[in-house]
């Protein structure tokens, strides 16, 4: 019976409204605010999202392999710790390193922004068809422009960014193990468990689970961790 109220309600603006009707962006309107009624987590992903989803979910995506934070220093994004062996690390870049031009394009300072939309547009020209090579300007803090060229490829992208026993000379003597866990994707568990086995392998008494940069991802990986 809803539906049919909703329904009939659309209808008739469109038929009598006074002005054109964008049917996308009213839907979407309407589905954002029936959301929000629910619970902060449930979200709608557009058909332009779903590289999006699928990243979340998988870990996996055309790209360069680094991810990147914005830096108030020089109101810039900078790449942040490159995964090893993939095209970034290969190429050069450096954690640190400021983007200044994607194929000779300026990417331009943050400003007034919003942090997150700056850094997903620089991310969306960074990532791409694997095989494609483009030219990246960076600056490097006491080095200057350094221009480079990457191909990218197809990346997946760790769930268990780092681990290690931590040093005994900052733990009392105890072995303590760490783990950094950044993503719930389709390996995260597998991912986990073969590094909390290598710790114990170690001598592991203790573990320092560290989730604090890990923005979600698959439920039924979490509940498996």
């Amino acid at each position: 019976k809803q539906l049919e109220i909703f329904n009939s309600l659309y209808r008739n603006l469109d038929l009598y409204y006074v002005d054109t009707l964008d049917a996308g962006h009213l839907i979407e309107t309407a589905i954002d605010a029936m959301l929000e009624e629910i619970d902060p987590y449930t979200e709608y992903y557009r058909e332009s999202d779903t590289d999006d989803l699928r990243t979340l979910t998988t870990g996996k995506y055309g790209g360069i392999g680094s991810p990147i934070m914005w830096r108030k220093a020089c109101d810039r994004a900078v790449f942040y710790n490159p995964y090893r062996n993939m095209p970034a690390d290969k190429a050069g870049v450096r954690s640190g390193d400021i983007i200044m031009e994607i194929d000779g394009v300026d990417v331009g300072k943050c400003g007034d922004t919003p942090k997150m939309e700056y850094t997903s547009s620089i991310t969306s020209k960074l990532r791409g068809e694997p095989g494609t090579t483009f030219k990246l300007t960076v600056e490097r803090p006491g080095k200057g422009r350094i221009t480079m060229n990457i191909t990218r490829q197809n990346i997946k992208r760790p769930s268990v960014t780092y681990y290690s026993l931590l040093p005994q000379e900052k733990t009392g003597g105890k072995k303590i193990g760490y783990i950094l866990l950044d993503s719930f994707t389709e390996d995260t568990a597998a991912d986990f468990q073969a590094a909390f086995k290598a710790l114990k392998a170690e001598g592991m008494e203790a573990l320092v689970f560290d989730l604090r940069s890990n923005g979600g991802g698959l439920m039924q990986q979490a509940v498996e961790v």
